[in-house]
Protein backbone atom coordinates (compact mmCIF):
# COMPACT_ATOMS: atom_id res chain seq x y z
CA UNK A 1 0.00 0.00 0.00
CA UNK A 2 1.44 3.40 -0.97
CA UNK A 3 2.51 5.86 1.70
CA UNK A 4 -0.07 8.62 2.22
CA UNK A 5 0.81 12.29 1.90
CA UNK A 6 0.45 12.62 5.68
CA UNK A 7 2.83 9.70 6.29
CA UNK A 8 5.27 11.14 3.76
CA UNK A 9 5.21 14.50 5.55
CA UNK A 10 5.72 12.80 8.93
CA UNK A 11 8.70 10.89 7.52
CA UNK A 12 10.31 14.10 6.25
CA UNK A 13 9.56 15.84 9.56
CA UNK A 14 11.30 12.97 11.40
CA UNK A 15 14.35 13.18 9.11
CA UNK A 16 14.50 16.91 9.75
CA UNK A 17 14.16 16.51 13.52
CA UNK A 18 17.01 14.00 13.59
CA UNK A 19 19.29 16.19 11.46
CA UNK A 20 18.60 19.26 13.63
CA UNK A 21 19.24 17.20 16.78
CA UNK A 22 22.61 16.18 15.30
CA UNK A 23 23.44 19.84 14.63
CA UNK A 24 22.52 20.77 18.21
CA UNK A 25 24.72 17.90 19.48
CA UNK A 26 27.61 19.17 17.32
CA UNK A 27 27.08 22.67 18.73
CA UNK A 28 27.19 21.32 22.29
CA UNK A 29 30.27 19.20 21.57
CA UNK A 30 32.07 22.21 20.07
CA UNK A 31 31.00 24.50 22.91
CA UNK A 32 34.28 23.81 24.68
CA UNK A 33 35.70 26.26 22.16
CA UNK A 34 34.94 29.95 22.46
CA UNK A 35 31.64 30.30 20.54
CA UNK A 36 32.90 33.47 18.88
CA UNK A 37 36.23 31.94 17.88
CA UNK A 38 37.24 31.11 14.32
CA UNK A 39 37.83 27.50 15.47
CA UNK A 40 34.21 27.06 16.62
CA UNK A 41 32.97 28.62 13.39
CA UNK A 42 35.15 26.30 11.29
CA UNK A 43 34.02 23.19 13.19
CA UNK A 44 30.41 24.06 12.42
CA UNK A 45 31.04 25.01 8.77
CA UNK A 46 33.03 21.80 8.17
CA UNK A 47 30.63 19.40 9.90
CA UNK A 48 27.06 20.66 9.49
CA UNK A 49 26.89 19.63 5.80
CA UNK A 50 28.02 16.10 6.74
CA UNK A 51 25.09 15.92 9.16
CA UNK A 52 22.50 17.12 6.64
CA UNK A 53 23.51 15.32 3.42
CA UNK A 54 22.49 11.80 4.57
CA UNK A 55 19.01 13.07 5.48
CA UNK A 56 18.74 14.82 2.13
CA UNK A 57 19.73 11.61 0.33
CA UNK A 58 17.19 9.61 2.32
CA UNK A 59 14.48 12.18 1.54
CA UNK A 60 15.28 12.02 -2.19
CA UNK A 61 15.32 8.20 -2.19
CA UNK A 62 12.04 8.08 -0.27
CA UNK A 63 10.45 10.53 -2.72
CA UNK A 64 11.55 8.44 -5.71
CA UNK A 65 10.04 5.33 -4.13
CA UNK A 66 6.86 7.23 -3.27
CA UNK A 67 6.64 8.48 -6.84
CA UNK A 68 6.90 4.97 -8.28
CA UNK A 69 4.45 3.58 -5.73
CA UNK A 70 1.87 6.23 -6.66
CA UNK A 71 1.26 4.43 -9.96
CA UNK A 72 2.72 0.91 -9.71
CA UNK A 73 1.06 -0.17 -12.95
CA UNK A 74 3.31 2.17 -14.95
CA UNK A 75 6.81 1.16 -16.00
CA UNK A 76 8.43 4.54 -15.27
CA UNK A 77 11.49 4.31 -13.00
CA UNK A 78 11.96 7.34 -10.78
CA UNK A 79 15.38 8.51 -9.71
CA UNK A 80 16.45 10.74 -6.82
CA UNK A 81 17.33 14.34 -7.66
CA UNK A 82 20.86 15.61 -7.30
CA UNK A 83 21.49 16.97 -3.83
CA UNK A 84 22.43 20.52 -2.99
CA UNK A 85 26.23 20.69 -2.94
CA UNK A 86 28.02 20.59 0.40
CA UNK A 87 29.53 23.99 -0.44
CA UNK A 88 26.03 25.48 -0.44
CA UNK A 89 25.33 23.97 2.98
CA UNK A 90 28.69 25.27 4.26
CA UNK A 91 27.84 28.75 2.99
CA UNK A 92 24.44 28.58 4.69
CA UNK A 93 26.13 27.51 7.93
CA UNK A 94 28.60 30.41 7.70
CA UNK A 95 25.68 32.78 7.11
CA UNK A 96 23.76 31.41 10.12
CA UNK A 97 26.83 31.88 12.32
CA UNK A 98 26.68 35.65 11.81
CA UNK A 99 23.95 35.34 14.45
CA UNK A 100 24.79 33.82 17.78
CA UNK A 101 23.39 31.19 20.13
CA UNK A 102 19.75 30.21 19.66
CA UNK A 103 19.34 32.56 16.69
CA UNK A 104 22.17 30.80 14.80
CA UNK A 105 20.75 27.38 15.66
CA UNK A 106 17.31 28.50 14.52
CA UNK A 107 18.72 29.65 11.18
CA UNK A 108 20.53 26.33 10.77
CA UNK A 109 17.32 24.46 11.56
CA UNK A 110 15.54 26.50 8.90
CA UNK A 111 17.98 25.81 6.08
CA UNK A 112 18.22 22.17 7.16
CA UNK A 113 14.47 21.77 6.74
CA UNK A 114 14.57 23.52 3.35
CA UNK A 115 17.41 21.25 2.20
CA UNK A 116 15.69 18.02 3.28
CA UNK A 117 12.23 18.92 2.01
CA UNK A 118 13.81 20.42 -1.11
CA UNK A 119 15.56 17.13 -1.92
CA UNK A 120 12.18 15.35 -1.81
CA UNK A 121 10.39 18.10 -3.74
CA UNK A 122 13.12 18.28 -6.41
CA UNK A 123 12.93 14.50 -6.85
CA UNK A 124 9.20 14.67 -7.53
CA UNK A 125 9.36 17.63 -9.90
CA UNK A 126 12.33 16.25 -11.84
CA UNK A 127 10.59 12.93 -12.32
CA UNK A 128 7.38 14.67 -13.34
CA UNK A 129 9.28 16.53 -16.03
CA UNK A 130 10.81 13.27 -17.30
CA UNK A 131 7.60 11.22 -17.29
CA UNK A 132 5.47 11.55 -20.38
CA UNK A 133 1.75 12.00 -19.65
CA UNK A 134 2.04 13.16 -16.05
CA UNK A 135 -0.64 15.58 -14.87
CA UNK A 136 -1.13 18.05 -12.05
CA UNK A 137 -3.94 18.80 -9.63
CA UNK A 138 -4.56 21.93 -7.59
CA UNK A 139 -4.37 21.84 -3.83
CA UNK A 140 -6.16 24.58 -1.92
CA UNK A 141 -5.19 25.53 1.62
CA UNK A 142 -7.72 25.33 4.43
CA UNK A 143 -8.33 29.08 4.28
CA UNK A 144 -8.65 29.25 0.47
CA UNK A 145 -11.51 31.16 -1.12
CA UNK A 146 -14.49 29.28 -2.53
CA UNK A 147 -13.23 29.64 -6.11
CA UNK A 148 -9.84 28.12 -5.27
CA UNK A 149 -11.50 25.28 -3.31
CA UNK A 150 -13.75 24.58 -6.31
CA UNK A 151 -10.77 24.44 -8.68
CA UNK A 152 -9.05 21.98 -6.35
CA UNK A 153 -12.00 19.57 -6.73
CA UNK A 154 -11.28 19.13 -10.45
CA UNK A 155 -8.49 16.64 -9.77
CA UNK A 156 -5.47 15.95 -11.95
CA UNK A 157 -6.58 17.70 -15.13
CA UNK A 158 -3.71 20.16 -15.60
CA UNK A 159 -0.95 19.32 -18.06
CA UNK A 160 1.72 21.44 -16.38
CA UNK A 161 2.76 22.83 -13.04
CA UNK A 162 2.20 26.34 -14.38
CA UNK A 163 -1.40 25.53 -15.26
CA UNK A 164 -2.01 23.96 -11.85
CA UNK A 165 -0.37 26.68 -9.77
CA UNK A 166 -1.59 29.91 -11.29
CA UNK A 167 -4.98 31.41 -11.88
CA UNK A 168 -5.82 34.43 -13.97
CA UNK A 169 -9.28 35.81 -13.43
CA UNK A 170 -10.96 38.92 -14.78
CA UNK A 171 -7.71 39.94 -16.44
CA UNK A 172 -5.90 40.07 -13.12
CA UNK A 173 -3.25 37.68 -11.80
CA UNK A 174 -4.36 35.93 -8.64
CA UNK A 175 -2.39 34.29 -5.83
CA UNK A 176 -0.56 31.15 -6.98
CA UNK A 177 -1.90 27.87 -5.66
CA UNK A 178 0.17 24.88 -4.74
CA UNK A 179 0.14 22.09 -7.30
CA UNK A 180 0.18 18.40 -6.58
CA UNK A 181 1.48 16.02 -9.18
CA UNK A 182 -0.70 13.10 -10.19
CA UNK A 183 0.45 10.29 -12.40
CA UNK A 184 -1.68 9.09 -15.23
CA UNK A 185 -1.35 6.30 -17.75
CA UNK A 186 0.65 7.30 -20.80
Amino acid sequence: MPVSLTERREFLDDLNRLAVADIVDLWRDASGLDLSSPQFRQVMIDNVPELIVPSMATAADHAATWYEDSAPELSFTASPAALAPAEQLSASTAWALYSSGDAALSLMAGFTERAIFGAARDTITENVSRERGSTWARHASANACGFCRMLATRGAVYASEAAATSVVGRGQAMTPLSGVHARGAT
